[in-house]
């Protein structure tokens, strides 16, 4: 497209519009931050729950399913395609956690996600640990970037967590034990 021509938005409202200057980037932009609100808010209105913790643990079946343990399986993403009025299936991580663990359930994770950020964050504060710094990072990316999608399921998370973590507590320690030398 030339730089002096607007964007067709079929979907666009009037209001969108005027504040996407009919520019189609802006318009992408607004709906990509927009849907998965919309999404959550068609999910609320008549939900559908999956198996106890199906995309929270979903790396965990998988490695029982692998090691060939009889676990009930299925590979689900996401929640439904809904349309608002484009079609998505992001319905935020609160959509998933619904899914997973229902209405309570959910509630309770995302406390558990607000004492923990809290705790490393204090942590790493207070005593400059690696551990914590590493542990604030995932907490961080888990309610930031899971506004799009519930990111626990994989396995690049949990690498960070496991691996990270453990490389995290080993430099507190080796750093720990030198500054007790000097």
């Amino acid at each position: 497209r030339g730089s002096g021509q607007k964007a067709t938005l079929p979907y666009a409202s009037e209001l969108l519009k005027k504040i996407s200057g009919g520019s189609g980037m802006i318009y992408r932009i607004i709906n990509y931050i927009a849907n998965p609100l919309g999404v959550l808010n068609e999910y609320l209105k008549a939900p559908v729950y999956g198996d106890w913790g199906e995309s929270t643990f979903r790396i965990f079946r998988n490695v029982m399913e692998i090691l060939g343990m009889d676990v009930n399986f299925r590979e689900v993403i996401d929640i439904g395609i809904y349309h608002t009025p484009i079609q998505s299936n992001v319905g935020t991580y609160i959509g998933e956690l619904i899914k997973d663990f229902k209405m309570p359930g959910a509630l309770f994770v995302c406390c558990v996600l607000g004492v923990l950020f809290s705790y490393s964050y204090t942590r790493y504060k207070k005593d400059a640990s690696i551990l914590h710094g590493i542990l604030v990072t995932a907490y961080f990316y888990i309610v930031c970037l899971s506004f799009f999608a519930w990111y626990v399921r994989l396995i690049i998370f949990w690498h960070v967590v496991v691996l990270g973590g453990a490389l995290g507590f080993l430099l507190d320690r080796f750093r720990l034990k030198k500054i007790k030398w000097t």
